[in-house]
């Protein structure tokens, strides 16, 4: 959950518009996180996590539905434009 707000904040609130790659370990515990537009009646065993104890959160972005737990490894990149911080993301030379 920590990761998610600190993407979010990079991205709604970063003055410089810079662009960031943020790494991190998954939770201590099974966690079920949504895209922005996940239904959970639909993708989740509501009961089941409420059951075990396995938090559902739902991140600003869109996506598919994952589940991170102990060993995950996770990567958000946050790209606004090439080269960074510009708002078209237009390079003057694409690589071949």
């Amino acid at each position: 959950v920590e990761m998610l707000s600190l993407e979010e904040a990079l991205l709604r609130h970063d003055p410089t518009r810079s662009n960031w790659l943020v790494m991190g370990s998954g939770p201590a515990t099974p966690t079920l996180v949504l895209g922005l537009s996940g239904k959970p009646e639909i993708l989740v065993n509501v009961q089941r996590c409420l059951d075990i104890g396995a938090p559902v959160v739902r991140r600003f972005t869109g996506g598919g539905t994952v589940v991170l737990g102990p060993g995950t490894l996770l990567s958000s990149l946050i790209v606004r434009g090439w080269p960074a911080g510009s708002s078209t993301g237009d390079s003057p030379e694409s690589p071949q």
